[in-house]
């Protein structure tokens, strides 16, 4: 007798940016397969929040992954990176106490995080993953792409943190790259965050779609949260 094997469809849970906005934790549904944040934990874009305030979010969220290791997913934004790496690109140089510290935290916690995670046809990453990026970067071939991404990440960051690249890496990609037909990997399906959109945006081309999730809030309408179902999962 021969047994076939079950697929199911996997419910997935993805965050935009956070910037240290504590609102995701109104949103946040455990009941969820898995949980994606897509990076940019950190730096002030919510003006209210004090610097104490986005670190304490931080610590936060490195405490539910933790505490949910298979569950909860946390990619690299850009701002993270830089702190990472020691290049503080954003201008926070005269606030030292809160540079060291998400220094400190980045590095000693990171283990915790990964460039990309990938279920069947889906990439999620911060930015988006350009063909280019894939194909001439990376020297990527084959469709196992947060595989590729995380290896060539963790052996080197530095060339994730792609200022001389023209931004056009998975931590940087910006959202006109894919105007462009020619920078869309065919049948793959991204869910990005990054790019400022005010509402979550679809994209469809080449019968992929991009997804844009960074809405910039987490209150009232439009929050930089959504639920996407992949099926025919193993």
């Amino acid at each position: 007798m021969k047994y076939l094997l079950r697929k199911k469809i996997a419910f997935i849970q993805a965050f935009g940016d956070l910037h240290g906005d504590p609102g995701w934790k109104n949103h946040i549904n455990l009941n969820m397969d898995v949980i994606v944040f897509s990076g940019d934990f950190v730096d002030l874009r919510h003006l209210h929040l004090s610097y104490s305030a986005i670190i304490e979010n931080l610590k936060e969220v490195l405490k539910l992954k933790e505490e949910y290791p298979e569950k909860i997913v946390l990619l690299w934004g850009n701002h993270d990176v830089s702190y990472l790496l020691s290049n503080t690109f954003n201008g926070l140089t005269e606030y030292q106490d809160y540079v060291s510290e998400l220094r400190r935290l980045f590095k000693q916690k990171q283990e915790l995080f990964q460039a990309a995670y990938q279920k069947g046809n889906w990439l999620f990453t911060h930015a988006g993953l350009t063909k280019s990026f894939w194909q001439t970067t990376l020297r990527g071939t084959g469709t196992n792409y947060a595989s590729i991404i995380n290896q060539r990440f963790s052996a080197d960051p530095d060339l994730f943190d792609d200022l001389h690249l023209g931004h056009s890496g998975p931590l940087w990609a910006s959202r006109y790259l894919f105007d462009n037909p020619d920078n869309w990997l065919p049948d793959l399906n991204q869910v990005v965050g990054h790019s400022l959109v005010d509402r979550i945006t679809v994209n469809k081309y080449w019968g992929s779609q991009m997804i844009y999730i960074n809405t910039g809030r987490f209150m009232y309408d439009h929050p930089a949260v959504c639920r996407v179902e992949i099926p025919n999962v193993p």
